[in-house]
């Protein structure tokens, strides 16, 4: 099972954070890291820590075939231990890095943003596997989206796909549409309207797991939303009210929540919309919406007022 790891923010109050794998979408909390299948299904502690255990011993195993190919072709068993060795090396070589890479990714799930940049940064400094570049952009895309440098957060995750796309099969690679949702969402959040539109139609080919399920949702949400239009909506209301049945059943994605009570009220049902908004801000936490998405952030604002919800802070300021 190829792993992916998407992160949700919590409160920055963790001295040292932990690297804690999320269960599902509809149970994750705070400060937990998403993992992934190329199926978009999300991987459960278990099955990660199987995935982990099996890559070793597949390293273990190849590392013990190069020696016996190696000894057989030179006539030397001692050639071949040398080229066991100087093999398994190489594996660690490209291994040393990621205590590193994990570390700097539960600072993005504990919602220390400038410390996860800082802890990128690092690593971008130093002698990384190519592969984990791409990572590195991929997440560095989602920082800076969350600090409000939208331009920046765009370039970081452009150059993430166009790396992607070099690979023949990077069609099944969860992380390449992981960046292929949050760009065109990005775009819609830019003012990019338009652009995003044109991008969307790429995303057919994404897995159907559940994860890329509710971004399927929530990007045709973000374009319906910044452009202020109910094309991209269900024609059937029943299929709207199963969008709001997915948002309702997990702990966090209040944007999702937001923009579906912005839906809901569009189409004429203002109790179901007020119902959403009431939802949001305990989901809210850690999704930094004024700075990702600053136009749904002062409708949230408004409307709020409008129809006297309280949203208690719980959306970014204690982050």
């Amino acid at each position: 099972m190829a792993e992916t790891a998407l992160t949700r923010s919590t409160p920055a109050t963790l001295a040292e954070p932990r690297w804690k794998v999320a269960s599902s979408l509809e149970t994750t909390t705070v400060g937990e890291v998403i993992l992934l299948d190329s199926e978009g299904r999300v991987a459960t502690p278990r099955q990660a820590r199987w995935v982990a255990a099996r890559s070793w011993l597949w390293t273990s195993g190849l590392t013990g075939a190069v020696g016996v190919v190696t000894a057989s072709l030179v006539g030397s068993p001692v050639v071949g231990a040398a080229a066991a060795i100087g093999f398994f090396g190489s594996v660690l070589w490209q291994s040393r890095h990621m205590s590193a890479l994990r570390r700097a990714i539960a600072l993005v799930a504990a919602g220390e943003r400038e410390a996860a940049r800082a802890a990128f940064e690092a690593l971008e400094q130093k002698r990384v596997p190519a592969g984990h570049h791409t990572v590195i952009d991929t997440m560095m895309g989602g920082i800076l989206w969350k600090l409000g440098d939208l331009d920046g957060a765009l370039a970081r995750y452009q150059r993430s796909i166009d790396a992607y796309e070099l690979s023949r099969h990077y069609q099944v690679n969860a992380m390449y549409w992981v960046c292929a949702f949050d760009r065109v969402q990005l775009l819609a959040a830019s003012g990019k309207v338009a652009e995003a539109q044109k991008l969307r139609g790429r995303l057919s080919g994404a897995p159907g797991g559940e994860y890329f399920a509710l971004q399927r949702i929530l990007t045709d949400l973000m374009i319906a939303f910044h452009d202020d239009s109910t094309a991209l909506l269900p024609e059937d209301p029943g299929d709207l009210y199963e969008w709001a049945k997915l948002g309702l059943s997990t702990s966090r994605f209040g944007t999702l929540l937001v923009l579906l009570s912005w839906a809901f009220e569009r189409c004429g049902d203002e109790d179901m919309a007020k119902h959403l908004l009431c939802e949001a801000p305990e989901r809210l936490k850690g999704d930094f919406l004024e700075e990702r998405i600053p136009r749904a952030a002062e409708w949230m604002n408004d409307r709020a007022r409008e129809w006297n919800i309280a949203l208690d802070g719980d959306d970014d300021d204690d982050l």
